[in-house]
């Protein structure tokens, strides 16, 4: 009897303190997808060890970021599912140094935020854990987007007819996707196109993983595309993923404007990477016989 009523105080707790948005999802709005028009594709591969990489993008900053002016509102969108240490999560050397670039090149109103996953929110207290309060210090203003309103997106997908999304992305200019490359026990990868989870709504991500994951994933490209992406390949979890794996050197970073064309860049060199390591499980030497890139191309209207 004992164990009964400490079990059901228990539920009692967790239901009580679970944060707010996972309680009721409140939508304050309906807005039209947010895809931007890029006048010419950009794609950029940098190798080689932290510092060398950090001076190409810094020889390279007025090509890479030329689509952001100084007065522009940016959005960062980070990557912080969890906690757990880099690159699991965003690297935050790597964020620090993105912040110092765009401060450097007096882009100075940026917003740094995400929503973590639903076991771990809220995604402030997440934040806390990465300590990256530190790291947006006087450089980005921060936002979680658990704690922010939200709209919703009618979208014509073949799996998913609307979206959830944070209002702020309607509310800055330019968004930027900073972006690992990972394995995912779920997904097969994460890398640009994913990011767009960590802009649903953490109700929405429930029902997304009961079937046709994939495909789901490629399609929220329908509602919302950044205007730049960063993909992080220093450090790879070359199986396993999302949180922990096998980790490898990719000592790669990879900046562009088409999400379809990063995707596939950062795909081809997790393959490389797989492949040299005897690990390539369900991974395949063409890219769009994986779901994920396959509905993507058919999505976004690839004509390759």
């Amino acid at each position: 009897m004992l164990s009964f009523i400490k079990k059901f105080i228990k539920r009692c707790y967790r239901k009580l303190t679970r944060p707010q948005v996972l309680k009721k999802k409140i939508i304050t709005s309906n807005r039209p997808p947010r895809i931007p028009i890029n006048d010419s594709e950009m794609l950029y591969t940098f190798t080689g060890d932290t510092q060398s990489l950090y001076i190409q993008i810094l020889d390279n900053k007025d090509k890479l970021f030329t689509s952001i002016n100084p007065d522009d509102r940016v959005l960062i969108n980070i990557n912080l599912n969890t906690a757990h240490s880099y690159p699991a999560s965003t690297d935050n050397e790597l964020l620090g140094f993105i912040l110092d670039c765009l401060l450097g090149m007096s882009i100075d109103n940026i917003i740094v935020g995400d929503c973590s996953s639903i076991t771990v929110l809220p995604t402030r207290k997440v934040f806390t854990q990465k300590n990256l309060f530190s790291v947006c210090e006087g450089k980005a203003d921060i936002i979680f987007f658990d704690e922010d309103k939200w709209v919703n997106v009618d979208i014509d997908g073949e799996y998913l007819h609307s979206i959830t999304l944070p209002e702020i992305v309607y509310n800055v200019d330019k968004i930027i996707y900073l972006s690992n490359i990972k394995t995912h026990r779920s997904a097969d990868f994460s890398m640009g196109i994913k990011s767009a989870i960590g802009l649903m709504h953490p109700l929405e991500r429930l029902e997304m993983h009961r079937s046709t994951l994939n495909e789901i994933i490629a399609e929220t490209t329908l509602a919302i595309q950044p205007d730049l992406i960063i993909l992080d390949g220093q450090k790879i979890f070359i199986d396993g993923g999302p949180t922990t794996g096998v980790v490898g050197d990719g000592n790669t970073i990879i900046i562009g404007n088409n999400l379809l064309d990063v995707d596939l860049a950062g795909y081809n060199l997790l393959y490389s990477m797989k492949k040299d390591e005897e690990i390539l499980n369900n991974f395949t030497i063409d890219p769009f016989e994986m779901p994920q890139l396959h509905h993507a191309k058919r999505v976004l209207g690839d004509k390759r």
